[in-house]
């Protein structure tokens, strides 16, 4: 992971509410990379409707909490989001709940549910109400999400054919994910390609869609700006994919933020009076 940065510190917090200090700027550079595909690792499947003979299922994908509270904290900074629950309230046979999410100073509300008399189907036993408010919660605080982007796109797979075999027991035979079975909008694009077109936006370079038929020039541009500001010679080895989302994400962030502000990255504020050149990101790889 990306330890540290060459940005100064009160533009990755954005304490807004300090008039010297940025804040963050949530464009549609940043807005892109929270709608980023998701690698098959983070998504799990679950049943969504079984066929009349009861040997198949359509799946439905989703990711965890875990995963999101992870790309919300690399795309905007752990300092720029924040989520709530602002109601539970009982809806007869179900419990609903409401949940916040804010990202920068914009906020978004989604509801979640879930059945009161469930039976938890290992146990035959009914589900605690416990555990109907930690399903409903983050259910809630994911579609929340969603109106930022975050998973969007898996909401689509339900025009792509996703039934698969599953077992006595209802569940899928196969638990494994594979991507390869999908369109291309489903597919995580590659981290190096990421940080290449984040770099290219803010150097006002158009980069073809193919990046392997880039002109020259322009890879040099953006070798070169990577080594200046980040001490990254190479993006090919040395880098997990966080790494290449987290670099992608603070690249995006600084371009929101001039395309509102003005300016370029060399005259970024900072009220910590940081030199982009002082600090230099390192990783664990």
């Amino acid at each position: 992971m990306i330890r540290t940065s060459p940005i100064p510190i009160s533009y990755l917090t954005g304490d807004s509410y300090k008039s010297d200090s940025p804040s963050l700027v949530l464009g549609r550079r940043v807005s892109g990379l929270l709608s980023e595909p998701f690698d098959k690792e983070t998504l799990q499947k679950r049943v969504l409707r079984k066929s009349g003979d009861k040997s198949k299922a359509q799946m439905a994908y989703y990711i965890d909490t875990r995963s999101l509270s992870l790309r919300l904290d690399q795309v905007v900074g752990p300092a720029n989001w924040e989520s709530d629950i602002r109601e539970i309230r009982d809806a007869g046979d179900r419990i609903v709940v409401t949940a916040s999410l804010m990202i920068g100073h914009v906020t978004r509300v989604a509801e979640g549910e879930e059945l009161k008399n469930k039976i938890d189907y290992k146990t035959q036993l009914p589900v605690s109400q416990e555990l109907v408010l930690m399903k409903a919660g983050p259910q809630a605080r994911k579609r929340a999400a969603v109106e930022f982007g975050v998973g969007a796109y898996l909401y689509g797979l339900k025009d792509v054919n996703t039934w698969e075999e599953i077992d006595t027991y209802g569940n899928p035979k196969d638990p494994n994910i594979d991507l390869t079975k999908f369109p291309d909008w489903v597919k995580p694009t590659s981290g190096p390609v990421l940080v290449a077109r984040e770099a290219a936006y803010l150097l006002g370079i158009n980069l073809p869609v193919d990046i392997s038929q880039a002109n020259k020039d322009d890879v040099t541009n953006i070798q070169l700006f990577l080594d200046k500001y980040f001490s990254i010679k190479t993006l090919a080895t040395g880098f997990s994919r966080e790494d290449y989302i987290e670099l992608a994400a603070l690249i995006a962030r600084i371009a929101d933020y001039l395309d509102v502000k003005g300016g370029n990255i060399d005259t970024l504020p900072g009220i910590y009076n940081f030199s982009l050149q002082e600090v230099k990101i390192t990783t664990n790889a």
